[in-house]
C-alpha cells in the first residue's frame, strides 16, 4: 500500500507511438514509479469492428485483458546486482 508520506507527484507521461494508448507516472519519494497506462478511446470510437482502426485496437495485446493490474516489470540501477530474470 503507498502511504501519502511515499507519494510525491503524479505526471502525465503522454502517448505512445501506437497511437492508442498513453501514460501517467506515480512518483514515489526515492525516485521510484509506478507507470498508468490506459487506451486512449473505447473500442467503439474506432468504427465498426469490421474497419481497419477498430481491427487494430482489438488486436493490441492489452484489448481483451481483464481491467486492473495486466502487466509490470521490475528494473535496478545496481551495477553489483545480477539481472532479475523470469522462468
Amino acid at each position: 500500500m503507498i502511504t501519502l508520506s511515499l507519494y510525491k507527484s503524479v505526471l502525465p507521461g503522454g502517448q505512445h507511438a501506437d497511437g492508442l494508448t498513453e501514460n501517467a507516472l506515480i512518483i514515489l519519494a526515492d525516485g521510484i514509479y509506478l507507470e498508468l497506462i490506459s487506451f486512449i478511446h473505447p473500442p467503439e470510437f474506432y468504427g465498426p469492428p469490421q474497419s481497419p482502426e477498430r481491427q487494430r485496437r482489438d488486436n493490441h495485446w492489452w484489448a481483451h485483458k481483464t481491467p486492473g493490474w495486466i502487466d509490470f516489470v521490475f528494473s535496478i540501477n545496481s551495477t553489483s546486482s545480477p539481472p532479475l530474470t523470469s522462468k
